[in-house]
């Protein structure tokens, strides 16, 4: 049985035809917060905690954009603040014991391999500007101020049998710009293996678990300046701090100290180059703005609690159906897939 769950965390359009089961990305780079989106369901990039993500070609929530910059002599890439991100999915069905999961990202450091064609099939993906004024100066008569300048949708299926469609939307306007919204729609649809002209399994799902996977570590640009490094060696396990805020739902990480450049501190502050004496000022994070709560399990659809004790934290008294979200964790920067399954 079909069921879809929705949440939200031009026009001129740009198409970007697929070959086969080809992983690919689009760029998010109207305003200040630029981003890669891939088909596949990561973000940013295949998730990398060592050495080897030193570098990147793509911006990986780079805050502001555009920041490569070289001094002495010395290039870097700039203000990237994540390692990596995706969506993790997970179900029980009925035609196996087993349980069926699929890491969309942020699942280790060769998720590039691992993700597409294992957990991931990718079906679409889609990018269209929604810009006021054309190229050529002139204003664009199909500029709708209701939508976003840019949009990107990308599409998947997983071996869940949950076919998952992401649009994610970026503006440039002032106090619009540092922030991307992503919608997720996801639907049992029994697609498993990414063909959607088969369906092997028609059935109903039960017990799905979605979550969302971000290693945040501001910034590439302090660490390399601090350490000549980006990996978390450095960043888990000396400044830099996971937080939750409870009035917002709002996961975010910051850098304790904001790295003060080792040279030019007292030179940058005073003239504000490179954005000033601090190398690694930003609180990158995420907070969920919407769920569609109409179909959450309630009592005796799932096994998801299991000690009496969790009943309080997980059923809202009022609706009868398990709280949303259910679980908001901070974890280590090491997300490998094997200790993420269970």
């Amino acid at each position: 049985m079909k069921r879809t769950l929705t949440l939200v965390a031009v026009l001129c359009a740009v198409a970007v035809p697929l070959s086969g089961q080809s992983r690919l990305y689009q760029v998010h780079s109207r305003g200040m917060l630029h981003e890669t989106i891939f088909n596949t369901g990561e973000i940013g990039r295949g998730y990398h905690q060592g050495q080897a993500g030193n570098a990147t070609a793509v911006p990986l929530m780079e805050w502001p954009g555009n920041s490569a910059l070289t001094t002495d002599g010395i290039a870097y890439d700039g203000q990237h603040n994540l390692l990596g991100g995706g969506v993790y999915l997970a179900a029980s069905s009925p035609d196996t014991a087993a349980r069926l999961w699929a890491m969309c990202g942020a699942a280790g450091s060769n998720a590039p391999e691992i993700v597409i064609g294992v957990w991931s099939y990718p079906l679409e993906l889609r990018r269209t500007e929604n810009y006021p004024v054309l190229a050529d100066g002139s204003l664009n008569p199909s500029y709708n101020p209701d939508d976003a300048e840019e949009i990107i949708v990308s599409k998947w299926a997983t071996p869940t049998g949950l076919t998952v469609s992401r649009t994610s939307r970026a503006w440039s306007y002032p106090d619009y710009d540092d922030f991307i919204i992503y919608e997720y729609e996801i639907e049992n649809t029994g697609d498993r293996d990414g063909n959607p002209a088969t369906v092997e399994f028609s059935g109903t799902l039960s017990d799905i678990v979605i979550g969302f996977a971000y290693g945040f570590a501001p910034s590439m640009f302090g660490h390399q300046r601090v350490y000549n490094s980006w990996e978390y060696a450095n960043y888990e396990r000396k400044d830099q701090r996971g937080r939750f805020d409870l009035t917002r739902w709002l996961n975010y990480n910051i850098d304790m100290t904001g790295k003060p450049d080792p040279v030019y501190y007292d030179q940058w502050g005073s003239t504000n180059k490179y954005g000033g004496g601090l190398t690694s000022p930003q609180a990158v994070g995420f907070s969920t703005l919407y769920y569609d709560v109409a179909h959450l399990a309630s009592p005796g659809q799932t096994r998801a609690v299991r000690r009496a004790s969790d009943s309080a934290l997980a059923w809202d008294p009022l609706t009868g159906k398990l709280k949303q979200p259910w679980c908001n964790r901070l974890e280590t920067s090491n997300l490998r897939s094997s200790k993420m399954w269970p």
